[in-house]
């Protein structure tokens, strides 16, 4: 048993601060996933909401937001909600 399927089976006993460290211990795993998978130059996409879905290139990578040019526009946005164009 993973320690990640222990948490699982014992939510209903952890504190809510115990729950909040779950929730960014998660996030900044799949942030890390993501940072590891992305190269400068990769064609990626992302939900821009009610701007639509966007298409461009990753130009910059901070530590809390990539940089990601579409068209003449530059968007910052979090890793966790890109996905590289395959």
């Amino acid at each position: 048993v993973t320690p990640l399927a222990l948490i699982i089976q014992n939510l209903d006993k952890l504190s809510p601060s115990d729950l909040l460290s779950v929730a960014k211990m998660a996030q900044q795993r799949a942030q890390a996933k993501v940072k590891s998978e992305l190269l400068l130059g990769d064609e990626v996409t992302f939900d821009a909401k009610s701007r639509g879905i966007k298409i461009g290139i990753l130009i910059k990578k901070n530590p809390k937001t990539f940089n990601v040019l579409v068209g003449s526009t530059t968007w910052k946005v979090s890793p966790t909600l890109l996905r590289k164009v395959a």
